[in-house]
């Protein structure tokens, strides 16, 4: 994933996973929460010119290993992802509005 602000000072990240096949996109997807210091999560911050407040990094999974424990939400979100993600975005679209005012 690229783009991922302050992802190089977070201890967990949120982490959309497919975990159905579906030929809808926004189906069969979970979020989980994935420690950033786990084995196999790599993260780099990106060099940039400006916006100097906050950093933008590239996160890299390989071979993660994640429980059902840290789907986001227990259990009963499995699947549901999509709908949590869009919750998640309400703010983030509000937030980036109000930086460019």
């Amino acid at each position: 994933k690229l783009w991922v602000r302050l992802a190089d000072r977070a201890d967990y990240l949120i982490t959309l996973a497919h975990t159905e096949d579906s030929e809808d996109v926004t189906q069969g997807l979970t979020c989980f929460v994935v420690a950033a210091k786990q084995k196999g999560v790599s993260i780099q911050a990106h060099d940039k010119v400006g916006f100097d407040s906050t950093n933008l990094c590239r996160v890299t999974f390989e071979d993660v290993t994640v429980a059902r424990s840290d789907i986001l939400g227990g259990v009963d979100m499995l699947g549901r992802g999509w709908e949590q993600y869009e919750r998640m975005m309400d703010s983030e679209h509000l937030e980036v509005a109000a930086v460019c005012v």
